[in-house]
């Protein structure tokens, strides 16, 4: 109403460019009239922007070019629109009356109805989309989209820009295309990309991700008591042992002799001792390597279950493992497995066949051997998921005998050894998460040399007897 009033002070003589528009207003006409018209307004706290504009279109000083204008288009052929387009002309649907060159002159002359036409668009629209080479609507449309969304009126709507003049083109557009499609939009990703060789797409989600947090939190009353409070001169007066400063600091008159003798150097000891603890917190744990004494003649017995992967039968490390369990008293019933292929119902069925009905003294996997990456997780070793089913099925056959995982190069040991097969390492973790929640059917981690000899066997059998107490062992020359 403030706007309509100062208009009606210039006349005719001044055009509105944008009437409805709940973010701004854009004022066409004559240089002296705008500018006095933005002057009052900033008066107001009003901010005010002049446009840079060859013509002050959409105004009366138009009118003189409007014929001539409308003679010069007469030689061009219109057709009506092939996809639905909002003039905003009307605010509204164009008709046929957009294929004249009489619509393209009132074009010139008339206000630009751009709040009826984002509007008319808004119900059942997710995404505006500013096509052009940098971005000068995608913000009023986003204003007025907001303006008119209410509560209860579902998703909120969105206006984006595909190119800014401050970034480069092929950067900006592949953030509106990201834009898209977090928003739902179907991407045909395929020809942003080489088609040779084609892209490997990955299904993400198109919704934010969800993140929720489990720590307590205080009362809101509490957090809001404590914030602001300076809690330095009672901390200061404490470490100092200062029991006046500490006084006062707790409201006492300096006359007042409160009894904290022996409060006070307790409060002292417990600052000091949590600025320790805080210190020794902060640090970072280290993995060490300690040698162990050479075990003398290990004792096995019963039957262990020992799981290879299929084409690594005659692997020295499968062939140490069942020669170490043969030769000190245990007998060694081999499966192999195929682990790219590994399912749990059928890895359940062959425990409980390998089994026989008896109860095994252990299990030795030596799954983590294969290296191949997953068919369905690329970034996962076959044989590191293959070991995941395998405890599983122990869980399922009702099996509590301790299970041993090998692996061979997958730790170094020492600053100067190779390591050979990274890959495998990651079963080392998984072992320490086994290890944690499932005790009672964990035996331990055990790391084989690259080149196996007579001793291997022996050591092999020792750290299974479990004499040690160790869970995380590597046999070395």
């Amino acid at each position: 109403d403030e706007l309509a009033e100062d208009l009606a002070a210039y006349g005719d003589r001044v055009g509105i460019a944008a009437v409805n528009t709940p973010s701004s207003t854009v004022i066409s006409g004559p240089a002296d009239q705008v500018t006095a018209i933005a002057a009052a307004w900033a008066d107001k706290g009003r901010k005010t922007k002049a446009l840079t504009v060859s013509h002050a279109f959409h105004s009366p000083l138009m009118e003189p070019v409007l014929q001539q204008f409308e003679q010069a288009v007469s030689g061009v052929v219109f057709h009506p629109p092939t996809l639905p387009l909002i003039s905003t002309l009307t605010g509204a649907p164009a008709d046929e009356d957009i294929a004249t060159p009489a619509y393209w002159a009132r074009q010139i002359r008339q206000p630009v109805q751009f709040a009826p036409a984002v509007t008319h668009l808004a119900p059942g629209t997710g995404v505006f989309l500013e096509l052009g080479p940098d971005p000068v609507l995608a913000t009023a449309t986003q204003h007025t989209l907001d303006h008119g969304h209410g509560a209860g009126a579902g998703p909120r709507p969105s206006a984006w820009a595909v190119l800014s003049r401050k970034q480069p083109e092929a950067q900006t557009f592949a953030h509106a295309l990201a834009r898209l499609h977090t928003r739902g939009a179907d991407i045909d990703w395929t020809t942003w990309f080489p088609k040779d060789p084609p892209p490997h797409t990955i299904p993400l989600p198109t919704y934010a991700f969800q993140r929720e947090r489990y720590w307590l939190t205080a009362a809101p009353g509490a957090a809001a008591a404590s914030e602001g409070l300076d809690e330095s001169p009672f901390w200061d007066a404490v470490e100092r042992g200062d029991l006046e400063a500490l006084a006062r600091t707790l409201g006492y008159a300096e006359e007042q002799q409160p009894t904290l003798d022996e409060l006070l150097p307790a409060l002292s000891a417990w600052r000091r001792q949590r600025r320790e603890r805080a210190s020794l917190d902060a640090w970072r744990y280290r993995v060490g390597w300690q040698p162990l004494p050479e075990a003398t003649a290990p004792v096995l017995s019963g039957t262990w279950l020992v799981f290879v992967p299929a084409g690594h039968e005659s692997d020295p490390a499968a062939e140490a493992a069942v020669a170490a369990l043969g030769a000190y008293g245990a007998t060694a019933v081999t499966r192999s497995i195929e682990a790219i292929d590994a399912r749990l119902e059928e890895l359940t069925q062959l425990v409980v066949e390998a089994a026989a009905g008896a109860v095994p003294s252990g299990v030795l996997s030596l799954l983590a051997l294969e290296e191949s990456a997953h068919p369905d997780h690329r970034a996962v070793p076959a044989g590191l998921m293959a070991t995941v089913l395998l405890l599983q099925a122990l869980g399922d056959a009702g099996i509590d005998a301790p299970l041993w995982t090998l692996t061979r190069g997958a730790v170094s040991v020492s600053p100067t050894e190779p390591l050979p097969h990274p890959a495998q390492a990651q079963a080392w973790g998984l072992g320490r998460v086994a290890a944690l929640e499932h005790p009672q059917r964990w035996g331990g981690l055990i790391d084989l040399p690259q080149t196996t000899d007579h001793r291997t066997a022996a050591r092999l059998a020792a750290v299974l007897t479990h004499s040690s107490h160790e869970d995380q062992v590597a046999v070395r020359a």
